[in-house]
């Protein structure tokens, strides 16, 4: 009997061994699958956080995915940033080709037919101009503002948020210093006289305050065309 259960013991020894060996490869497998999935979990935490988005909306839960979708409001900023830049170009471009090309070339080609009532002509032409302009100046510098507030609370918000909106805030007001009392007591004096003011002499007073006005109206358009490019090379950088 011993050696029958000793015989029957042995028969099964091999069986149990093999049994035990594919439980044990099931269990590694198992780890194994565990571990890599495991990693590819770490890996795509780290692409995610990488981007600040998520790769798949669809794996994350309900509320989850609300939250995620409502932090991509940023899609459209790039339009705004474009609208924004389109207006302190054409602010900033008008501002330059008024002072570089248009005034000086009105000026000599009208005084080139007739000295005296050419320049009376330039500038009666030219304060038109510049006062048409400055409504485009001023709506160009609301954009920007505009641009700049919706950047702000909608997001991203734009880098030095403050101080170029308090640049914009001085460029408006030094356009429209410029564009209402500066150039209505230029356009005044002018009604005064039936000449150009050029002729009167020097220490006649409304030709004085004339040059005082037109020094005046000079500085601000260059003061703005400065505070312009700073403001264009925070776009730029962006």
């Amino acid at each position: 009997m011993v050696e029958l259960a000793l015989g029957g013991a042995g028969e099964r020894g091999p069986e149990r061994v093999g049994q035990l060996r594919a439980i044990g490869g099931a269990i590694a497998a198992q780890e194994q699958r565990q571990r890599e999935r495991a990693d590819r979990v770490a890996a795509r935490e780290h692409v995610e956080n990488a981007r600040d988005q998520p790769l798949d909306g669809a794996l994350l839960p309900s509320g989850r995915r609300g939250v995620l979708q409502a932090c991509n409001y940023n899609e459209r900023m790039p339009a705004i940033r474009f609208i924004a830049l389109a207006a302190l170009v054409v602010w900033l471009g008008g501002m330059v080709v008024l002072g570089l090309l248009v005034a000086p070339s009105t000026f000599r080609v009208l005084q080139t037919q007739d000295p005296v009532a050419g320049r009376v002509l330039a500038g009666a032409l030219f304060g038109e101009i510049l006062r048409q302009f400055y409504i485009l100046a001023y709506a160009c510098g609301a954009i920007v503002l505009l641009c700049l507030l919706i950047m702000k609370f909608v997001g991203p918000p734009p880098q030095a948020f403050l101080v170029r909106a308090a640049i914009v805030v001085v460029m408006l007001g030094l356009a429209g210093y410029a564009g209402v009392p500066v150039a209505h007591e230029i356009a005044q004096l002018q009604s005064r006289v039936s000449g150009p003011i050029n002729k009167l002499p020097e220490t006649d007073p409304i030709r004085m305050r004339f040059d005082r006005l037109h020094a005046t109206s000079t500085t601000l358009m260059t003061v703005n065309m400065a505070l312009g490019l700073v403001l264009l090379s925070w776009y730029i950088r962006e």
